[in-house]
């Protein structure tokens, strides 16, 4: 008899317990969901810059871009465009939230303008302000190869 009145306690306490943390529960999660609601972020990402290629360089066919940070970005997308203006005209390419990315096989003697834009789930930024880079290709490889030593014979004494 004693084991079974235990039993009946130890039930009844176990009951009590978690009805008293399901109701705790219930008004927790309601404040809960209530700072959560307040603490959300519903702002576009934060201004940032391009850092290369820089406006107005030589370039060759194979480049990397790269970009700064912008603080609350979830990623970027950058565009490269064949004719100068403010708004994308090829297409937007995704990459992630990679800050770099390169670009291969660009035409020789065209000149190519670009930007990168953040985004996040409240919209997104153009990278300094909506101001497009340009560069131009123009071989290969931009930097001309420097000339090779010609071996001379050296007289010893």
């Amino acid at each position: 008899m004693k084991r079974k009145s235990l039993l009946i306690v130890l039930l009844t306490v176990a009951l009590l317990i978690s009805v008293r943390s399901v109701n705790a529960g219930q008004i927790l999660g309601r404040r809960t969901a209530e700072l959560a609601s307040v603490q959300v972020q519903s702002s576009k990402p934060g201004t940032f810059s391009k850092i290369s290629p820089a406006g107005g360089s030589i370039q060759a066919a194979s480049v990397t871009l790269s970009w700064g940070i912008s603080s609350g970005a979830t990623s970027y997308e950058y565009c490269i465009d064949k004719v100068k203006g403010t708004s994308c005209d090829s297409k937007w390419v995704k990459v992630g939230y990679n800050q770099s990315v390169n670009v291969t096989g660009l035409k020789l003697g065209k000149t190519f303008y670009w930007t990168v834009r953040a985004r996040n789930s409240s919209g997104k930024i153009k990278s300094d302000n909506g101001v497009w880079w340009n560069f131009k290709v123009t071989s290969s490889n931009p930097y001309p190869a420097l000339p090779s030593p010609t071996p001379t014979s050296t007289p010893y004494p």
